[in-house]
């Protein structure tokens, strides 16, 4: 985990919206969107 976690803070941590759409099945929400709806409680 220690050698993960280190790589992460090196090189920040990759992945690929494609993957999250098939995941959902939908388009993935934005960051505003959602900090929109958490806002609003």
């Amino acid at each position: 985990m220690s050698a993960m976690w280190q790589d992460c803070d090196r090189h920040g941590l990759r992945g690929n919206s494609n993957v999250l759409r098939m995941l959902l099945g939908r388009e993935p929400a934005s960051f505003e969107r959602v900090a929109a709806a958490f806002a609003a409680g």
